[in-house]
C-alpha cells in the first residue's frame, strides 16, 4: 500500500517531470537529425522523430494527462527504440543504456509497486532478445558469447538494485521527515488553537468554528462569556492543581451538554466562552442554570462547590447580520461591566458600555497624572475604645482630588490595580499619613496608632522592609505606633512570603491586622500561623447581627477564640447604639464607624 508521503513526494516530482517530456522531445528530434544525416537507416531517424512528436504533444498537454499516462509513455519509448536497435546492432547499439534509463525512470516517477513491474518487463524483454537472438543469430562482432550477455545482464540486475536502493532509502528519508513535520505542525497547530488544560477552542479558533459553520447554516443564539470570579484563590488556597481540576471538570460539563451547534471555548485563565443556540433570553437563562445545575452536582470536589461563582456577560448574534468578532467584543464588554461592578446576574451588552470604557480608559490616564503629582489627601476616621469612649487610634484612607471632587477609594483603587502603580500610590498615601502623624499626636495621646491600608501588589514588591525602614527614619515616626492593615487577599496571593514579610514588619514593632476579615476564604487555622496582631470584622457581619441570632453566637464565639489566641478584636462599620451595645456585650471594645465619626480631613477631626 502506497504511503501518503509517498504520494505527496511523487506529485512534488511530477512537476518537475513534465520538464522531462520537453528535454526529451528535444533530445529525441535532435537525434532524429542527426541519423538522418548519417550511415545508419532513415528508419531509425523516423522513429526518433516519432518519439519528438509524441514527447512535445505530452508536454503540450500535460495539465490533462495523468501522471501514470506521461511515465509509461516515457517508458515505453526508450524500451521499444532500444528493442529495435538491439535487433539492429545487438551490443554495438544503445540498447542497454536505453534499457537502464526505463529502469531509471521507473524508480523515480512511479511508486515502489509499479516500479518494481516495470523492471521486470525490462527484464523479460532483455531475456527475450537473448532467445530471440539465439534463434535467428547475429555476426559474432556485434553479438558476443552468453558470457556477455550473463555479464550484461548482470549490469542490469546491479545497476537496478542499486538505483532502487538508494532511492527507495531517500524517498523513506524523506517521509520520516515529512511524518515529523507533519506532527509537528500538527502540534504546533493544536498548541496554537487549543487550550492545553481544557483541550477547548482558543479565542481566534473558537471565532473561526463559528464563521466555519456560519457558511453552512447561518446560526442564531447568544454569545456568552464566564469568567470563574475566585478561580485564582481557589488555586491560592487549594493549590493550582484543584483549580485546573474545577476548570476542566466544568468544561467537560458544559461541552457535554452542547447541542449540535454549539460550542465552548477558553478564552483565557478563568474565561470560558459559549455559543449557546437558543432563541429567547428566558432560554438562555434556562440553560445557563442548567449548566450551573449540572456543574455544582458533578462536582467531584465537594467541599468547596459553593466558592465556584461566576460573572456572565452575553449578547444575541445572528449569523445572518453580525460579524462574530464585533460580537465577541460586545460579549467581552458585558463581562468588563459584570466584573467592575460585581454583578451577580447575567450581564446584556449595552451601545452605552463603549462609553463607560472610554469614560474609565480616561479616569486611568487621569489618575497617573494625579499620582505622578501626589494629588492624593488623606482622610481619617477614628477608632474608639467604647469602655471609655476614648479615641485609641486612626485609619488613613485616601482621597483623590479631582475637579474639586474628592473620590473614593472605592473608585480608584482598582483601577489603580489595572494600571500597575499600586506600589507608587502607596507610597504616596504612606509619605502623607506619616507626615501626619505628629499632628495626630498633638491632637490626641502619645500612645495613637496610625493605621493604614496595605496593598497586596506593594507588600510582596520585593523593595517593601526597606522603604519601611526609610520612611519611619524620614519621617520620625515611632514603628510601634503603626498598624498595617492587610486583606485575606494578600495571603492568597503568596501566603508564605506574605507571612515572612509581616514577620519582618512585627521585629520592627509594626503591628499587622487582617482588614474586612470574614469577606473572603476566612479559617481560623490560618490565623494561628500567621504573625498578626489584630482582626477587624468586616462590616458586613456588624449589618446583619441585630437580625440574625445565629451570627450574634458566630461573632461572640471568634471574639473570645481570637482573644484566646492573643488577637485583638476590631468592628468596622459600625453606626447604631445598638450595634456598639451588642459589641460591648460581646467583648469587643475597639468599634470604627460612622456611629462615632465620618472619614474626615485631618483639620476637621
Amino acid at each position: 500500500m502506497t504511503n501518503k508521503y509517498d504520494l505527496q513526494i511523487l506529485s512534488k516530482i511530477e512537476k518537475k517531470f513534465n520538464w522531462v517530456l520537453l528535454i526529451g522531445g528535444l533530445v529525441s528530434f535532435m537525434s532524429a537529425v542527426a541519423i538522418y544525416f548519417s550511415d545508419i537507416s532513415n528508419l531509425y531517424a523516423a522513429i526518433d522523430f516519432l518519439f519528438a512528436v509524441v514527447l512535445i504533444v505530452l508536454f503540450v498537454y500535460r495539465n490533462h494527462l495523468s501522471k501514470e499516462v506521461k511515465v509509461y509513455a516515457v517508458m515505453a519509448i526508450p524500451i521499444l527504440l532500444g528493442s529495435l536497435s538491439f535487433m539492429d546492432g545487438g551490443f554495438a547499439s544503445g540498447a542497454i543504456t536505453l534499457f537502464l534509463l526505463t529502469i531509471a525512470v521507473s524508480v523515480v516517477f512511479l511508486p515502489v509497486n509499479r516500479s518494481i513491474l516495470v523492471i521486470s518487463i525490462v527484464i523479460v524483454v532483455y531475456l527475450s532478445l537473448w532467445l530471440w537472438s539465439n534463434t535467428t543469430g547475429f555476426e559474432p562482432s556485434i553479438m558476443p558469447d552468453s558470457i556477455v550477455w550473463t555479464i550484461q545482464f548482470l549490469l542490469i540486475v546491479l545497476f537496478t538494485s542499486v538505483i532502487f536502493l538508494s532511492v527507495y532509502i531517500l524517498r523513506q528519508t524523506l517521509i520520516d521527515h515529512v511524518e515529523k513535520l507533519e506532527k509537528s505542525n500538527n502540534l504546533t497547530y493544536h498548541l496554537a488553537y487549543y487550550d492545553q488544560l481544557t483541550g477547548l477552542p482558543k479565542q481566534s479558533k473558537f471565532l473561526d468554528l463559528i464563521n466555519e459553520r456560519n457558511t453552512i447554516r447561518p446560526l442564531q443564539g447568544y454569545l456568552v462569556v464566564v469568567s470563574m470570579r475566585n478561580l485564582s484563590v481557589i488555586n491560592s488556597i487549594y493549590s493550582q492543581e484543584i483549580g485546573d481540576e474545577l476548570l476542566k471538570e466544568s468544561s467537560e460539563i458544559f461541552n457535554g451538554l452542547a447541542k449540535e451547534n454549539e460550542i465552548i471555548g477558553r478564552v483565557s485563565g478563568n474565561e470560558l466562552i459559549f455559543f449557546i443556540e437558543e432563541q429567547d433570553l428566558d432560554s438562555l437563562r434556562q440553560r445557563i442554570y442548567s449548566l450551573n445545575e449540572a456543574r455544582v452536582t458533578g462536582s467531584a470536589i465537594t467541599n468547596i462547590r459553593d466558592q465556584i461563582t461566576y460573572y456572565l456577560g452575553y449578547v444575541s448574534y445572528d449569523g445572518t447580520i453580525d460579524v462574530v468578532e464585533e460580537a465577541y467584543h460586545k460579549a467581552m464588554l458585558a463581562l468588563t461591566y459584570a466584573k467592575y461592578h460585581r454583578e451577580e446576574d447575567m450581564v446584556a451588552y449595552d451601545l452605552s458600555f463603549e462609553q463607560q470604557l472610554i469614560e474609565k480608559q480616561d479616569l486611568k490616564n487621569q489618575l497617573k497624572i494625579a499620582i505622578e503629582q501626589k494629588n492624593f489627601t488623606m482622610n481619617y476616621q477614628t477608632k474608639v475604645d467604647i469602655r471609655s469612649d476614648q479615641v485609641v487610634g486612626v485609619e488613613a484612607l485616601a482621597r483623590w482630588n479631582k475637579d474639586g471632587r474628592a473620590i473614593g477609594p472605592g473608585v480608584f483603587v482598582p483601577l489603580i490595580e489595572e494600571i500597575n502603580l499600586s506600589i507608587s500610590f502607596s507610597k504616596v498615601t504612606i509619605e502623607k499619613a506619616f507626615e501626619d502623624y505628629k499632628r495626630l499626636k498633638l491632637k490626641y495621646e502619645e500612645d495613637i496608632s496610625l493605621s493604614i491600608n496595605i496593598s497586596p501588589t506593594f507588600l510582596l514588591w520585593s523593595h517593601f522592609i526597606d522603604y519601611v525602614d526609610s520612611v519611619l527614619i524620614e519621617y520620625d515616626v515611632p514603628a510601634e505606633r503603626i498598624i498595617f492593615e492587610v486583606t485575606e487577599e494578600v495571603l492568597i496571593v503568596d501566603m508564605q512570603v506574605a507571612n515572612e514579610v509581616l514577620k519582618l514588619l512585627q521585629q520592627r514593632g509594626i503591628r499587622v491586622s487582617i482588614d474586612d476579615f470574614g469577606s473572603g476564604y476566612s479559617s481560623i487555622n490560618y490565623l494561628t500561623k500567621l504573625n498578626i496582631n489584630e482582626i477587624k470584622f468586616d462590616r458586613s457581619f456588624i449589618n446583619q447581627m441585630i437580625e440574625d441570632q445565629k451570627l450574634q453566637r458566630l461573632l461572640r464565639n471568634m471574639i473570645h477564640v481570637m482573644k484566646d489566641i492573643d488577637l485583638s478584636v476590631v468592628a468596622e462599620g459600625v453606626e447604631t447604639k445598638d450595634q456598639c451595645q451588642l459589641l460591648r456585650d460581646m467583648k469587643c471594645h475597639i468599634v470604627q464607624g460612622y456611629y462615632f465619626s465620618k472619614p474626615t480631613s485631618l483639620d476637621l477631626l
